[in-house]
């Protein structure tokens, strides 16, 4: 045995044990943080990919030769992959960032990290979520208000 294995103590009560929670406010905000992050950038690939406009519809690229190929990936021009790369970036985030921010809340009230904290985060973020995908100007109104806060953090860690 050597020097290393010998100073890791055998009592369970001086280790902190395999499954111990290290969850602070701030790794519950950090990983809402995180949700959000990972949600935006998904929904912004796939605003990239996905067709919203009809096939006669200005704003598609026109078929040429040269586009042809690139066509079956990226179908919009410039002004509109923006567009949708920013709704659904900012969309799902939301939906994402919800989800892993009341699930780690209720870990850290409970201090228990099982699926009933999961059950939990699908309970609220639908509740929160189905009233939105019902209305088009609550679509927009969190659209606007997600985005508003995203460039305010962006703005804030530019200026401190």
């Amino acid at each position: 045995m050597s020097e290393d294995q010998q100073k890791i103590p055998s009592d369970s009560t001086t280790s902190p044990g395999p499954f111990t929670l290290y969850i602070t406010p701030e790794t519950v905000v950090s990983d809402g943080v995180y949700g959000f992050l990972k949600g935006f950038i998904t929904g912004a690939a796939w605003g990239v990919v996905t067709p919203f406009h009809p096939i006669v519809s200005p704003w598609l690229i026109p078929p040429t030769e040269v586009t042809s190929t690139l066509r079956l990936v990226f179908r919009y021009k410039l002004p509109t992959v923006g567009v949708a790369m920013m709704s659904n970036g900012l969309f799902l985030g939301g939906i994402t960032g919800t989800f892993n921010l009341s699930s780690s809340a209720l870990m850290y009230a409970r201090r228990k990290d099982d699926i009933w904290n999961t059950l939990f985060s699908i309970g609220v973020t639908s509740g929160i979520y189905i009233p939105i995908f019902t209305n088009n100007s609550r679509l927009r109104i969190h659209n606007r208000i997600i985005g508003g806060f995203l460039a305010g953090s962006i703005l804030y860690s530019c200026v401190t």
